[in-house]
C-alpha cells in the first residue's frame, strides 16, 4: 500500500484546485512590455515570480495566468517592473 504525504505532489491527491489569476493593472496603457516585466508572486511558490503575459485584447490591459494551487490559504502579489502592487478588489484566496 502506497501512503501519500502532502508534500507528494500529486494535485488531485492533495485536493489542488485550478485557479485563474486576472491582473488589470492601473496606468495599463502605460506598461512597455518590452521593458517593464509583470510578475505573479504566489506563496506556494516561494513569491518566486512568474512572468506574465499581457492578454490580446484591444481596449483593455489584462494579464492571465491559470495556476493549480494547493489546499488552504494562498497568498500573492503582482510586480510590476520590480514594484509591488495588488488588485484592490483581489485581497484574498482561499483554494479549499
Amino acid at each position: 500500500m502506497l501512503k501519500l504525504k502532502a508534500n507528494s505532489n500529486c494535485w488531485i491527491c492533495e485536493g489542488w484546485t485550478e485557479f485563474k489569476f486576472v491582473f488589470e493593472p492601473p496606468d495599463g496603457d502605460k506598461i512597455d512590455n518590452d521593458t517593464m516585466p509583470v510578475q505573479l508572486h504566489i506563496s506556494c511558490d516561494k513569491y518566486s515570480g512568474e512572468l506574465l503575459q499581457r492578454e490580446p485584447l484591444p481596449y483593455e490591459v489584462v494579464y492571465e495566468t491559470v495556476r493549480m494551487l494547493p489546499p488552504g490559504e494562498v497568498t500573492y502579489y503582482y510586480t510590476i517592473d520590480g514594484k509591488a502592487t495588488v488588485q484592490g478588489d483581489q485581497q484574498t484566496i482561499s483554494s479549499t
